[in-house]
């Protein structure tokens, strides 16, 4: 059965054979790198510098892969290729930090971008409740150089955490436990997570095509 791993290695083709300039891996898998993990049914990937159509669809050829309303299925997941269309999204892909997945190597949106998209918009495909990251990450967050928006910067200070009442205490140190997991850990939650999540979606509306748990190991 295949991997996240091998799903990041076609991912990171990209890059590696000039099909685009530079791609950032953002949203709820790219999270599970600074926090918690939450249900997501397809990855998305910010590019930037992509070539003409006709380079796109010879890396398809090569990768043995087939694309579906904007989505190309990897190893049975689905992922969303956006170009980016405004300045943050441009930032996000270009100062993208490349890490490891297992033995894979993937660029990753910083966390500054990943709680900036949030920010602008609470269902952005982009974006990853700052709530969510481990503590070390939350308190390192350099937003002031992130957020040139005014109105962003006034929704990160509201956002800004409050005192954790004692009742609550318990709680809130199994969600950092749970973000201080090793990554891989992190990634068996999220598959667990679409198992119990999709009937619940099921049951309030038509799914997608593309709503369904990911057929792949950790």
């Amino acid at each position: 059965m295949a991997t996240l791993s091998d799903v990041l290695r076609v991912v990171h083709s990209l890059e590696v054979e000039d099909v685009v300039e530079s791609y950032a891996l953002g949203g709820t898998v790219a999270g599970l790198f600074y926090g918690e993990a939450t249900c997501c049914f397809r990855l998305s990937i910010c590019i930037s510098g992509g070539r003409p159509f006709q380079v796109f669809k010879r890396w398809l050829c090569r990768h043995h892969l087939q694309l579906r309303e904007a989505m190309v299925v990897v190893h049975g997941i689905p992922v969303l290729f956006a170009g980016q269309r405004e300045l943050l999204q441009f930032e996000a892909a270009r100062s993208a930090h490349t890490l490891s997945y297992d033995a894979a190597s993937v660029r990753v949106m910083c966390a500054e971008h990943l709680a900036a998209f949030y920010l602008a918009d609470r269902h952005s495909r982009w974006g990853y409740a700052p709530s969510y990251f481990s503590p070390e990450v939350l308190e390192s967050l350099q937003m002031e150089k992130t957020l040139e928006d005014p109105d962003l910067w006034q929704k990160w200070k509201k956002d800004e955490p409050v005192p954790v009442a004692p009742q609550y205490a318990a709680k809130k140190r199994w969600h950092e436990d749970n973000a201080r997991l090793p990554i891989k850990e992190k990634m068996r939650q999220l598959l667990e997570l679409q198992k119990h999540d999709l009937p619940l979606l099921a049951k309030q509306r038509e799914l997608k095509w593309w709503e369904k748990p990911w057929d792949i190991e950790p």
